[in-house]
């Protein structure tokens, strides 16, 4: 994925407080032969918040701020869609404005909300699941955004039912997914990488790492051979801001989502049996593969 423009001009569509605090951005995807698109045809528009972030903004303001970002994506991808070969499918619009009005209601906690494109994605993919009766009543959504830094927190638990941040924390990817930053993922027995997608979790046991969870992926080619690998949820001790600052860089391990020491058990007691967990990179073979779509996607 690289991005091909940047849409200054329709900065005109936001009102004058916020025409400063945002960029649009027009993505453009490789034809994988399979995905249904032409080769180097518009595929994604991305409006991002500068400054201050969304994120921070009183209720009022970034009620109002999330508004204009559903109108105007949802205007410049039918606008686009006319140049196009194929039929355009506009987005459920219900499913974004379900989305964004559970976002907005998320009580922080005292920690970072994750990004609003994640959370979309991985809100669609629950559903899902729920819908299919995968999940317990837990009402429990774990995140895990391979975009950041391992240096970073990109791991987040999110009660839907009570809509808090209940935890944000670091955690490790393979040590053949990359270094500081996953760029390579498998579902190949003992490639020491990463699988992305949607995953259902299951039991606790202890183990090595004292307890840990196992994880049932339910993508098929793309991470339904997690439990033949062996991939689980478990505490390390290479998983913390110290060893960050002896190493400079956070450990890695043989292709787990492994978390704090200090924080493991509590984690893995919450997210326990029929939780929906989400690891997201913007892989292109996975975009292309996955059968959960986010509620901005586009079928073209």
């Amino acid at each position: 994925m690289r991005i091909i423009n940047r849409l200054n001009d329709l900065s005109q569509l936001l009102p004058k407080a916020f025409e400063n605090n945002f960029s649009i951005d027009l993505f453009e995807f490789p034809d994988f032969g399979t995905s249904g698109h032409l080769p180097g045809t518009f595929r994604a528009v991305k409006l991002s918040c500068k400054k201050p972030s969304i994120t921070t903004m009183q209720p009022p303001v970034r009620k109002t701020a999330l508004t204009i970002i559903y109108a105007v994506t949802l205007s410049i991808a039918i606008t686009l869609s006319s140049f196009q070969s194929r039929a355009f499918t506009a987005p459920d619009f219900n499913l974004i404005t379900e989305s964004a009005t559970l976002y907005q209601a998320i009580d922080p906690n005292e920690h970072e909300l994750p990004p609003y494109d994640l959370f979309n994605r991985a809100l669609t993919g629950y559903q899902l699941l729920e819908k299919a009766k995968k999940l317990s009543t837990k009402g429990v959504l774990t995140l895990i955004d391979f975009r950041r830094s391992a240096n970073e927190k990109r791991l987040w638990v999110i009660d839907l039912v009570h809509k808090k941040i209940l935890f944000h924390t670091l955690t490790a990817h393979g040590r053949n997914t990359g270094d500081v930053f996953a760029r390579n993922f498998s579902n190949t027995p003992n490639s020491n990488q990463s699988s992305l997608g949607f995953y259902v979790t299951g039991k606790t046991y202890i183990g090595k790492h004292g307890i840990s969870l196992k994880l049932h992926g339910v993508e098929n080619g793309i991470n339904d051979k997690a439990e033949a690998r062996a991939i689980v949820m478990h505490g390390a001790t290479y998983v913390s801001e110290s060893y960050i600052k002896q190493y400079g860089r956070l450990g890695r391990s043989f292709g787990c989502p492994a978390i704090p020491m200090a924080l493991h058990k509590k984690i893995i007691t919450e997210i326990a049996e029929g939780t929906c967990l989400f690891i997201f990179y913007p892989d292109p073979t996975y975009v292309s593969r996955t059968k959960f779509k986010d509620g901005l996607s586009m079928s073209l």
